[in-house]
C-alpha cells in the first residue's frame, strides 16, 4: 500500500466491513484471537520479532521460535492471562515480509515487553509497507471488548526505507502504550480507528503525515456502530515535534466515545489547523486535565488546540490545564469552543470562545514557561516545560485533583508562594533557582547573579568567596510544612570553584544541618551538574534556610568560588 491509499482520509472513513476487506487484502492473516494457552516468546538470533509475533497468532512455533516459560524483563507489569513477547536489549529491525512486504501484524492477544526505552528497539524500515506494526482483530463482535495488545518498554522507531509508514496501528482493539517512545514515522506515530487507545509514561515525537494526526490520528469512522467505545486516555507522557499537512500536528481526534488527556504535555508540534491538537467538530468533547499545551504553531488557526472547520461545535474542556506561548495567525492558542475552562490558564484568547469557566481563570497572561523540553526526573523521563519563576501558574489551585504530576512528583509542593497550593499544568514545580532566592546571610564576599544557558533558568548566582568559611545562605520563599523532602541541588563546576558543604536550617544563623558530602566544585572544563543529596525530614513547618559553605579548595582550583544554579526541595 502506498501513501495514496492511507493519506487520502475520505477514502478511510469506510464501512467496518469495507476496511475489512481493505485490511485484509494486505496481508494474509489469521482472525481467530482466543489464546489456546499463555505462555512467552523470546525475540533472539533464531527468533525475530516477526516471527514471535507470528508463533503467537498460529499458536505454533516458527522455526527458531519456541513457548517457553521466560518470565518478563524487570519492570515490564505483564499481568499473564496471554502470551508474552519479550524483545531483549539491543535494536531490531523489519523492513517487511521477506516475501509480500507485508507488515508485521499482531491478531491474538499480545503483551510486548522490552527493557525499556532507548534499551530495547524495534525499528520499522519498510521496504514497501505504509505499516510496521499493526493490531487488528478482524472477528471482533459488534459492542464487544476483545482483544488487547500491549507494547511496554520499547523504543518503535523508523530511520529510513519507505517514508510514508504508520509507527503502530490499531483496529477494534484495545491497544496499549506503556513506556515507549515512537519516532521517526511519515504517516502518523500512532494511528487508531475504530479503537481504544491508551498511552501512558510514553513520548510520541518527530513524527508527520501528509494530512491529519503527525503524532496520534485517532478516527471512528463506525460511530456508535464500533467494536469499541472509542476513546483515547493519555496519561504522564510527551508529545512532542509532530508535524501535520492538515489538522493535529500532535494529535487529530476524531472519536466516538469519552477522552482525556491527563498529566501531559503538548509542544513543538505544527499543523495547519491546530498544531498542538485538533478535533473533528462532530467528535464528543475532547479533555484536557493537568496538561500543558505550549510552543506549539499553527500556520493558519490555532496554534495550540483548535476545532476544525467549525467554531461553534463541541470543542475542548480545559481542566487545570496551561494553554500559552502557542502561534497562529487566528487563534494563536485555541480556535474554536472551550466548552469548560476550569483551574485553567490561556495565554490569548483570540479566536477561542470560552462558554463556561469556574475555578481559578486566568487568561490574557503568559504561563512563563521554559519552552526547551527537559528531563527533570521522574521514574520514566518524559521531558516536560517547566514554569518559570514567577509564573502565575505556580502554587494557585486548592485541587487535591491529581495527587501527582506527569513525573510523579507529588502535588502540592512549594514553588513559589505557597507551598500548600498546587500548580497548573503538567509540571509540580519544587525547584527553587538561587537567583530568584533572597539572600539572607552571607560572608563579606560579593554574591552576583550571572547568565549562562546552561543554567536551570538561564541563570544562577556567583559567591566570589576567597577563603574557607564563607557562605551564602538563601531562605526559602514561603513556609514548608513538616515531612520528608528530597533534597537536590545544582551548581556550575569549573577551574576557579571551592569546596562547599550544603545544609540547612530554621534560622539564618543556624544552627545548620549537613546534608550529603562535601561538594568538590572544581574540573578543569566548565559544567553544570545536579547532585542528589538524599531526603531530609523537617520536624516543624517553618520557613527554612538553605548554606552553601565553603571548606576549602581543590589543589588544582586557583579559587574557592561557588556558583549555585538551583535547590530542588520535593516532599516525598
Amino acid at each position: 500500500m502506498r501513501k495514496r491509499d492511507f493519506q487520502n482520509r475520505s477514502a478511510l472513513v469506510l464501512s467496518r466491513r469495507g476496511l475489512l476487506v481493505l485490511l485484509a487484502s494486505c496481508a494474509l492473516v489469521v482472525t481467530a484471537y482466543g489464546q489456546a494457552h499463555a505462555a512467552s516468546v523470546a525475540v533472539n538470533g533464531t527468533c525475530t520479532f516477526r516471527e514471535a509475533v507470528d508463533t503467537v497468532n498460529n499458536q505454533s512455533p516458527e522455526p527458531g521460535c519456541a513457548f517457553t516459560g521466560q518470565a518478563p524483563p524487570a519492570g515490564c507489569t505483564f499481568p499473564g492471562g496471554s502470551d508474552l513477547i519479550i524483545v531483549p536489549s539491543g535494536t531490531f529491525t523489519d523492513t517487511g515480509h521477506p516475501v509480500t512486504g507485508d507488515p508485521i501484524e499482531i491478531t491474538r492477544n499480545a503483551w510486548v515487553c522490552g527493557n525499556g526505552v532507548g534499551v530495547s528497539t524495534l525499528r520499522g524500515n519498510m521496504a514497501t509497507s505504509s505499516f510496521f506494526i499493526r493490531a487488528i482483530d478482524y472477528n471482533a463482535p459488534e459492542g464487544g471488548n476483545a482483544m488487547n495488545v500491549t507494547l511496554e518498554g520499547l523504543t518503535i522507531s523508523h530511520t529510513s526505507g519507505y517514508a510514508f509508514v504508520t509507527g503502530v496501528f490499531g483496529y477494534q482493539v484495545g491497544l496499549h502504550l506503556n513506556k515507549v517512545r515512537v519516532t521517526g514515522f511519515g504517516a502518523s506515530g500512532v494511528w487508531g480507528q475504530d479503537a481504544d487507545i491508551y498511552i501512558d509514561d510514553s513520548t510520541i515525537e518527530t513524527n508527520s503525515a501528509f494530512s491529519n494526526g503527525g503524532g496520534i490520528l485517532f478516527e471512528n469512522p463506525s460511530g456508535p456502530f464500533a467494536t469499541r467505545n472509542n476513546g483515547i486516555v493519555m496519561q504522564r507522557s510527551t508529545v512532542a515535534s509532530n508535524t501535520a499537512g492538515q489538522s493535529g500536528g500532535g494529535l487529530y481526534y476524531a472519536g466516538y466515545g469519552n477522552s482525556n488527556i491527563i498529566n501531559s504535555t503538548f509542544t513543538g508540534n505544527t499543523a495547519v489547523d491546530g498544531g498542538g491538537a485538533a478535533k473533528d467538530p462532530a467528535a464528543p468533547y475532547l479533555f484536557f486535565t493537568s496538561s500543558t499545551i505550549a510552543g506549539n504553531t499553527g500556520t493558519n488557526r490555532g496554534g495550540g488546540l483548535s476545532t476544525t472547520g467549525d467554531a461553534s461545535a463541541q470543542g475542548m474542556k480545559l481542566i487545570r490545564t496551561i494553554v500559552g506561548q502557542n502561534t497562529s495567525p487566528t487563534g494563536p492558542d485555541v480556535y474554536g469552543p472551550v466548552n469548560d475552562f476550569n483551574d485553567s490558564l490561556m495565554g490569548n484568547t483570540s479566536g477561542a470562545t470560552i462558554t463556561s469557566s469556574s475555578g481559578v481563570v486566568l487568561v490574557n497572561v503568559s504561563p512563563n514557561l521554559d519552552l526547551t523540553p527537559r528531563d527533570l526526573g521522574g521514574t520514566y523521563h518524559t521531558k516536560v516545560l517547566r514554569p518559570r519563576p514567577g509564573s502565575p501558574a505556580i502554587d494557585v489551585l486548592t485541587s487535591t485533583v491529581e495527587l501527582t504530576d506527569q513525573r510523579g512528583v507529588r502535588r502540592p509542593q512549594l514553588g513559589g508562594p505557597n507551598a500548600t497550593k498546587r500548580d497548573i499544568g503538567a509540571v509540580e514545580i519544587s525547584r527553587l533557582e538561587t537567583e530568584a532566592l533572597t539572600v539572607a546571610a552571607k560572608s563579606s564576599d560579593a554574591h552576583v547573579p550571572v547568565s549562562n544557558s546552561s543554567y536551570s533558568n538561564g541563570q544562577g548566582t556567583n559567591l566570589q568567596a576567597n577563603a574557607a568559611n564563607d557562605f551564602v545562605t538563601y531562605s526559602s520563599p514561603a513556609s514548608l510544612p513538616s515531612g520528608t523532602y528530597n533534597i537536590t541541588i545544582g551548581f556550575k563546576k569549573g577551574s576557579n570553584e571551592g569546596q562547599f558543604q550544603f545544609g540547612y536550617g530554621t534560622a539564618s544563623g543556624g544552627p545548620f544541618t549537613n546534608v550529603g558530602a562535601v561538594q568538590d566544585a572544581y574540573a578543569s572544563s566548565t559544567s553544570y551538574v545536579t547532585v542528589n543529596l538524599g531526603n531530609v525530614t523537617f520536624a516543624s513547618s517553618g520557613t527554612k534556610y538553605f548554606r552553601f559553605f565553603v571548606t576549602g579548595k581543590n589543589a588544582s582550583s586557583t579559587s574557592y568560588q561557588v556558583f549555585p544554579d538551583f535547590v530542588e526541595v520535593t516532599k516525598q
